[in-house]
């Protein structure tokens, strides 16, 4: 990831016709996404009976990087929408997430979307990558939120849309390899257990 998603030349891509993609951009993160800050409804709005839209607060809605919302708002404020990216502006700062929902995003979390100079899968591998900064930040500091602008302001060094899509497939399939992992090694788990209780009878 590190490599692939800085631009060092380190690692590179080609184009499909064996050329060369184009030298990668300087960007900041404002230049090539749409960031939206959450805002949070009024509390008197919320509830767990499916009324209205589902409310994604904080970290406390998200699960395995996945939006797992746990409330709904009749009053909804901010909206992401399903496949973008969710970070989390309060402690713990830069948890990245995608939306599998169309939801309501409180103060705790911010939505990102791509634009016309970026892949939503390639942003999202950059923010992985970018995650422990956040966290190295707030070390040993008072530092227990960010605002639009401290994201904004990231800068990220962005190659072409065309070279983002390899990238970010090439990462994703990967991804898809640990996620299966992950499954059998709890296949494996529950079956070491079954056999433990019957072994020991």
């Amino acid at each position: 990831m590190h490599h692939l998603l800085l631009g060092t030349q380190k690692m590179r891509f080609r184009a499909d016709d064996g050329g060369e993609f184009a030298v990668w951009e300087g960007k900041t993160l404002g230049d090539v996404a749409e960031i939206t800050m959450g805002q949070s409804p009024e509390s008197n709005s919320y509830n767990t009976e499916g009324v209205g839209m589902h409310l994604i607060q904080g970290n406390a809605d998200i699960t395995n990087r996945k939006s797992n919302p746990r409330n709904y708002t009749s009053d909804p404020t901010k909206i992401c929408e399903v496949g973008d990216i969710i970070l989390t502006v309060r402690a713990p700062v830069g948890a990245i997430a995608k939306s599998f929902h169309k939801a309501c995003i409180g103060r705790g979390v911010c939505s990102i979307k791509n634009n016309s100079k970026s892949t939503i899968d390639f942003l999202y591998q950059y923010l992985l990558d970018y995650e422990p900064k956040w966290v190295r930040l707030e070390q040993g500091s008072t530092f227990t939120a960010i605002s639009g602008s401290d994201i904004r302001s990231i800068e990220i060094a962005i190659p072409s849309v065309e070279e983002q899509t390899k990238i970010a497939n090439f990462l994703s399939v990967i991804d898809e390899k640990i996620e299966a992992e992950k499954k059998i090694s709890v296949q494996y788990e529950v079956l070491k257990r079954y056999l433990l209780q019957n072994l020991f009878i």
